[in-house]
């Protein structure tokens, strides 16, 4: 027997009623998409194998984010040139903002 976290089973009974409400078959459903958090999408326990039981056509696509951040995570460890890159785009982000709070507080005090 398989153990699924607790809220596996209630959620995708919840996503099947939400269906079944709007009147939508779900022998229809042809994609499902989500967070991509590891509670829904994990291969063995997630919510999504539940759902896939009920309709095995229903292929998973993670959302537009999590591709983004995959695609980074991947071409980072290809291209180390990469990591360096995006790591002085960030800095340069975080010394922005630091700008934008000093001339907050230093227009503050006038």
């Amino acid at each position: 027997m398989r153990h699924h976290p607790p809220l596996i089973i209630p959620l995708s009974m919840m996503i099947q009623d939400a269906l079944i409400r709007l009147s939508l078959l779900i022998e229809n459903l042809r994609a499902q998409t989500n967070d991509g958090s590891l509670n829904i999408s994990g291969k063995q326990h997630g919510c999504q194998t539940e759902i896939k039981k009920c309709q095995p056509l229903d292929p998973y696509a993670p959302c537009g984010s999590h591709v983004t951040h995959l695609v980074i995570y991947i071409s980072i460890s290809c291209a180390p040139h990469i990591h360096y890159a995006l790591d002085c785009v960030h800095e340069l982000g975080k010394t922005l903002l630091r700008i934008k709070q000093v001339q907050a507080l230093a227009f503050r005090n006038q």
